[in-house]
């Protein structure tokens, strides 16, 4: 795997095929290790577990008509996953796990406890927390660098949206090394040194996985500095002027790609090429990010910025200085702060308009604009206390 690293030089695809072939028991373990989880019928993918137990907690929220995304700690993917022997041997489903977590959740269940003998260590002292969680946080981070996983302020990490193919690939696989299956039928019976005698067969199996046109990353939206621009239509704004059946998305639509222009124009004239190819609509049934648009601030330290669009069409000028938030783009915004912006796109036949209202819980919070609680936000603002900015996309 280093080897492929090196000739590839892709490092989100390196960590993807890494978790992809991440497994226990597995090569990478020591014999007697092997055999512990053996003997107690424990075979999974760390990352596969975790990225299933996401998509079903998501899945409880959606069913509660909870407009947010969940999110896991080192600690809960410690306690609730990899230390439960339930879970890890086919006796408890993801959802029953999800569900457990949600549970704990609701009782605040506290789970480091220092008198807890399982966490002492040889020299008969409790682990710290860090040391009792570093293992899941390992796993948790380097989905982190597999852009599989994100990971915010607050030690929680959540489905990344915009990796949804990859997700679903890791969630749907079913490969897994054979080479132990044996062992399960009578684990009692068997000695470390057959465990031993498999290795080669087990680093054989992960070197065999290595396709190179697999999880590869497009380089060419890092890299690329002369592509074009692309251009909004006009036929897509007036479809939405003229058509009745037009809905709610399709304006929705438009805006995004609007502001998605406007981002990647607006960095490369920064003069960040390789930032303005990043830049990207968040664009998942599955997932609720907060936002809409994954886009960049413009700086050596490739900050994120991320946008949230809100959009109206109309034939005539209309300047209309409210909009909602739902309770998950709010808590996003409490929690991204400077670096969440909300681009007020206003449409009309003959002209666009934006504001762009940074950090939208700060300007509340200092009354530079309105909120009102309603199922969310109902915010508003008075266009003499923001400049409109320029929207930087070629109509035709």
């Amino acid at each position: 795997m280093a080897k492929f690293l090196c000739e590839n030089q892709d490092l989100g695809q390196f960590f993807k095929f890494f978790l992809f072939s991440f497994q226990l028991p597995g090569g990478h373990l020591k014999p007697q290790e092997n055999l512990e989880l053996i003997k107690k019928n424990i075979k999974f993918k760390p990352a596969q577990l975790i990225i299933k137990v996401c998509m079903e907690a998501n899945s409880i929220y959606s069913e509660q008509g909870k407009d947010k995304d969940f999110a896991i700690s080192a600690e809960e993917a410690t306690y609730c996953l990899f230390d439960d022997s339930r879970l890890l041997s086919g006796k408890m489903t993801h959802r029953q796990a999800a569900e457990q977590i949600l549970e704990n959740r609701r009782k605040k269940v506290k789970y480091y406890d220092k008198s807890d003998r399982f966490i002492f260590s040889s020299k008969n002292e409790p682990r710290s927390l860090g040391d009792v969680t570093r293992y899941a946080g390992d796993i948790l981070d380097y989905m982190v660098l597999a852009s599989l996983m994100e990971k915010d302020r607050f030690g929680y990490y959540r489905l990344k949206p915009n990796e949804v193919t990859s997700i679903n690939q890791f969630a749907k696989d079913n490969t897994f090394f054979t080479g132990y299956d044996s062992f399960y039928r009578n684990p009692n019976s068997v000695e470390c040194s057959q465990i031993s005698a498999i290795e080669p067969s087990w680093y054989e199996y992960v070197d065999n996985q290595l396709d190179p046109d697999m999880f590869k990353t497009n380089i060419a939206e890092y890299i690329t500095t002369n592509a074009t621009i692309p251009t909004i239509y006009k036929d897509q704004i007036l479809f939405i002027l003229n058509n009745e059946s037009a809905t709610k998305k399709d304006t929705g639509d438009v805006g995004e790609a609007i502001v998605e222009v406007h981002e990647k124009t607006r960095l490369e004239n920064a003069g960040y090429p390789e930032l303005s190819k990043r830049v990207q609509i968040v664009d998942s049934p599955s997932y609720r990010p907060g936002y809409d648009i994954d886009s960049f601030e413009g700086d050596k330290d490739q900050i994120h910025r991320y946008i949230e669009v809100k959009t109206t069409i109309s034939q005539s000028r209309l300047e209309q200085y409210d909009f909602h938030m739902s309770p998950n783009e709010w808590s996003v915004a409490s929690t991204q702060k400077e670096h969440y912006c909300v681009y007020r796109l206003m449409i009309s036949a003959k002209e666009l308009k934006l504001y762009i209202l940074r950090d939208p819980v700060r300007l509340y919070k200092t009354d530079k604009i309105e909120a009102k609680p309603r199922d969310g936000m109902e915010v508003s603002f008075d266009a003499d206390n923001f400049k409109p900015t320029e929207v930087l996309v070629c109509l035709v």
